[in-house]
């Protein structure tokens, strides 16, 4: 267990123990190859933030967890949909699934993660996979961070060679999950 976030040793004992600080959802972050990197935990009572990642960085034999771009679905097109989270992206994947529409949904672990973004960017290359649909959360229209880190992925995937599209929908869905959803419940009346 050495090494895996979330994972530390009694002092005393030496037997492994799991740091759980909160309650909530686990959800596996998981990487191109479908390899769980990290796990993020959405929180039943919210705090600073809806989710938290396992870690045990403070504990003994502890470490920290590094998120990766959280990859949903097959990758076998020339074409991924961004957007913001894990849990979003996985929530998209299942509702294009139902839809008959299966689609690769890209799950940054915050919109201003760049640095996830661009190890996206290197992990895409090697795929081929040239285009990237930009799916982030219509409240970009309000919210300047999020405005500021979707004109920041346009730049810097358009710089990298990959063609760059931005979507934007009615904003009563705040998200790409949420559309997905009120496509789905259309066709289900």
């Amino acid at each position: 267990m050495e090494g895996v976030p979330g994972f530390y040793r009694d002092r005393e004992t030496g037997s492994w123990k799991l740091d759980i600080r909160a309650s909530g959802i686990m959800i596996p972050d998981r990487n191109m190859l479908g390899e769980i990197e990290a796990i993020q935990i959405r929180l039943d009572r919210p705090y600073k933030s809806k989710f938290n990642n396992l870690t045990s960085v403070d504990k003994y034999y502890g470490t920290t967890a590094s998120c990766c771009p959280h990859f949903a679905g097959p990758h076998d097109s020339d074409a991924v949909y961004l957007t913001e989270g894990v849990m979003k992206a996985d929530i998209a994947q299942y509702l294009s699934n139902a839809l008959g529409q299966p689609r690769c949904f890209i799950g940054l672990t915050g919109v201003g993660n760049i640095n996830q973004f661009r190890r996206l960017l290197k992990e895409l290359a090697t795929v081929h996979i040239n285009r990237i649909i930009v799916a982030f959360d219509m409240d970009a229209l309000i919210n300047e961070n999020v405005r500021n880190a979707r004109q920041r992925v346009l730049q810097e995937g358009s710089d990298a060679g990959f063609e760059m599209t931005p979507i934007a929908w009615d904003e009563k869905y705040k998200g790409i999950d949420d559309l997905l959803l009120s496509f789905k419940e259309a066709r289900a009346s």
